[in-house]
């Protein structure tokens, strides 16, 4: 899927494209090399820097188990299913633009700002890509930029200066971009830079890396492990014998292993050999403990229930009941906070009053159980109708209250609800600002003018008013 060209066009990430028909093709070399090309520190760089979020982002590439820990995490999250609730036209108009997020589609969008939320102290962040830079401007669509070229600037009118690949900064408003970072710093300086999980895991991350690597060298022959002196034989004779082994070796076909050189060497001198140690594991190093202790440190740092890394089956450890305990107590922890960070922000910043953008966070025993809380609570109605407390029509107004019945099918509500959970708005703007009843019996008077710098709250609603102003 490409990018739609008004898109690209309009969006801080134009630069980063090239066209292959216009002289040819042509690399553009970044403005930014991460700093660990070889093998991962033992400790990241300081916080906070650019540096030290290459080095975390590049752990994916370093060990293998919490690579799959994070592909795993963003699995979740991309495939997550969504709801927009509004007026038919205006919600297929928005579920398009979510489902072309970035042009290669809302699932590998994910994806890469998922990476970059769980391997980045700097996080992840969406353009608001808009007709023109006004801030009432109309919506394009959704892009998702490499944190590592977004740097924050403290500012809240213009948080983040974004840089192409060309070296080219561009200022980003407000109204064009939105971030999402884990576990925010409390420390004002750091502008709102996060400690992700790479970060929380990284102790465990760099010993799981140097153990496989060490473990492959060793069953692959890469490497040498040891320095063995020899005395009474020299060493254009080992050379001699060593090439001989070798030349064996390609004749039988052997690739990793030619085992034990035997040769006769003439003389009377006896020989000796002497055995330098260059590394290797501990006595009673036990892999598997390891590997567990790893796990469950990336299971943690995520928020993954342990068992997405590693089934409790034939441990010892039971797969029932503990297993249902496990995933109750993962739930309200990744993908979770995510999601509900993301939800958020696309519907105070992207959705208008009349569209809201929710999660369908589908979980059967969740269910079972609203389902059987609706069961009790039809039996006590009926027991209230039955014994003359309740007429049907309150009855069937208590159910609706209770989400336990279609509000469509209450003819009239007498009791509406003027509250709003975190993802509801209201139906439209116009009804959220009707006055009660109690308002309209009062005379209404034209108050005087004033300045919003004169209110206690004038700098919340100057924000509020701008928001509306961006959404249109």
């Amino acid at each position: 899927m490409a990018i739609d060209a008004d898109l690209l066009r309009h969006s801080v990430t134009a630069a980063d494209a090239g066209d292959y028909r216009s002289g040819g093709f042509s690399f553009v070399l970044p403005f930014f090399f991460p700093a660990n090309i070889g093998g991962l520190p033992s400790e990241p760089p300081p916080y906070w820097s650019f540096q030290r979020d290459a080095v975390l982002r590049a752990t994916i590439l370093k060990e293998a188990f919490w690579s799959s820990a994070v592909t795993i995490a963003a699995t979740k999250v991309a495939t997550a299913g969504f709801d927009l609730d509004g007026p038919e036209r205006q919600t297929r108009k928005y579920q398009e633009m979510i489902l072309e997020w970035s042009g290669d589609g809302y699932v590998p969008s994910q994806q890469r700002a998922v990476g970059d939320y769980l391997c980045t102290g700097n996080g992840t962040h969406f353009e608001i890509v808009r007709a023109s830079s006004a801030a009432g401007s109309k919506i394009l669509g959704l892009i998702t930029l490499d944190s590592l070229r977004c740097q924050r600037t403290g500012d809240p009118d213009v948080p983040i200066l974004y840089r192409d690949l060309k070296g080219g900064l561009h200022e980003m408003q407000d109204y064009q971009v939105v971030s999402i970072v884990d576990q925010p710093d409390s420390g004002a300086t750091w502008f709102g830079v996060g400690h992700c999980a790479a970060e929380r895991a990284y102790t465990h991350i760099y010993r799981m890396a140097a153990i496989e690597q060490y473990i492959a060298e060793k069953v692959t022959g890469s490497g040498a492990t040891k320095i063995t002196l020899v005395q009474g034989v020299s060493t254009p004779q080992i050379d001699n014998l060593t090439t001989i082994a070798e030349s064996k070796k390609s004749v039988k076909g052997l690739t990793y292993y030619q085992g034990a050189i035997i040769a006769g060497i003439l003389g009377d001198t006896p020989v000796k050999t002497t055995e330098i140690l260059l590394r290797g594991l501990p006595d009673g190093f036990n892999r598997k403990e390891e590997l567990d202790i790893a796990l469950l440190a990336y299971a943690d740092a995520i928020g993954l229930d342990p068992q997405d890394l590693q089934p409790l089956s034939g441990q010892g450890l039971g797969t029932g009941t503990q297993s249902r305990v496990l995933h109750e107590k993962a739930k309200g922890r990744w993908p979770a906070r995510y999601n509900k960070q993301l939800a958020h922000l696309l519907n105070l910043w992207v959705t208008p009053n009349s569209v809201t953008f929710s999660f369908n966070e589908q979980d059967l025993d969740d269910d079972k159980k609203r389902s059987d809380n609706a069961s009790v609570r039809a039996g006590t109605l009926e027991t209230y109708i039955n014994t003359g407390i309740l007429k049907p029509t309150q009855a069937l107004q208590i159910a609706v209250d209770n989400n336990d019945v279609p509000k469509e099918f209450l003819p009239q509500d007498v009791t509406p609800d003027d509250s709003l959970s975190d993802v509801e708005k209201p139906e439209t703007e116009e009804e959220a600002n009707q006055p009660q009843a109690s308002e309209t019996a009062q005379p209404e008077t034209e108050a005087p003018p004033v300045e919003l710098k004169a209110l206690d709250s004038g700098y919340a609603l100057y924000q509020q008013m701008r928001r509306e102003l961006i959404r249109g």
